[in-house]
C-alpha cells in the first residue's frame, strides 16, 4: 500500500506543469525525444523498482516487465504476480492479492501516470505542464531532468524528481522520486525493445 501511495503522490505531482530554465538546451532535448522516438508503436522492457526508507535504512526491490503499446496502453507486471495495467478507458491494480478495478476517468491519478509515461515513449512533452522549476543536465549517454516543486504545499511531500532518457535512442531510463521525508521510490528500466508484437488481451481489462 505503501507504494501505491507513492505512484498516487507521484502522478499527483508531475501532472502540474513546468518552466524550463535552459532554452536552446531544451529545445535540442525535446527536438531529440520527438525525432528518436517518432514510429514507435510498442515497447516491451524490464524494470527494477527500489523503495528506499530512510527510518529503516534500508533498500527493497522488486523487478517486473514493462509493456507499452500507443496510444495509452501499459502494463507494469511484477515478477510477484502484482501488477498495474490501463488502457484507455480504466485501469487495473492488483497488490498483495487483492485486484481493484475502474474506470479511467474515475480516478485522474492513475489516468494522469499513463499521460506521464506515454508523453516520455511517445516523445511528447507537451501534455505535461507547470508548477516545477527544470534542470536540465547532459552526459555523453543521457538527459537528465531533475524537477523541483514550486508550490509549498507540493515541496512539503516531493523533494525532486528525477528523469533520465538514453541520449542514443532518448528512451526512459529511470524515474526517481525522492520524497521530503527522506523516502524514495525509483523505476529502472532495460532490456528494451520497441515496435515488438505484445500479446493479445495484454491489456484488457474486465469491468
Amino acid at each position: 500500500m505503501r507504494i501505491r501511495r507513492i505512484w498516487l503522490v507521484l502522478v499527483g505531482v508531475l501532472l502540474s506543469t513546468f518552466s524550463f530554465a535552459q532554452g536552446s538546451s531544451m529545445v535540442e532535448f525535446e527536438r531529440e525525444l520527438k525525432q528518436k522516438n517518432h514510429g514507435v508503436e510498442s515497447v516491451r522492457s524490464s524494470f527494477v523498482q527500489t523503495s528506499e526508507l530512510s527510518v529503516l535504512g534500508n533498500k527493497v526491490e522488486k523487478r517486473g516487465s514493462f509493456y507499452y503499446h500507443i496510444p495509452s496502453k501499459l502494463l507494469l507486471q511484477f515478477e510477484d504476480g502484482d501488477y498495474i495495467k490501463m488502457n484507455e478507458v480504466a485501469f487495473e491494480m492488483r497488490s498483495a492479492g487483492r485486484v481493484n478495478s475502474m474506470k479511467a476517468a474515475a480516478n485522474p491519478m492513475m489516468k494522469s501516470l499513463n499521460t506521464i509515461l506515454s508523453a516520455c515513449v511517445a516523445g511528447d512533452l507537451s501534455t505535461l505542464t507547470r508548477s516545477f522549476t527544470i534542470e536540465l543536465t547532459a552526459t555523453a549517454e543521457e538527459w537528465i531532468l531533475t524537477l523541483q516543486p514550486r508550490q509549498a504545499r507540493m515541496a512539503a511531500h516531493i523533494a525532486r524528481i528525477v528523469i533520465s532518457f538514453d541520449r542514443s535512442d532518448m528512451s526512459l531510463n529511470v524515474l526517481r522520486m525522492e520524497q521530503a521525508g527522506g523516502d524514495s521510490v525509483s523505476y529502472r528500466f532495460f532490456r528494451k525493445e520497441f515496435n515488438v508484437e505484445l500479446a493479445e488481451g495484454l491489456f484488457d481489462i474486465v469491468m
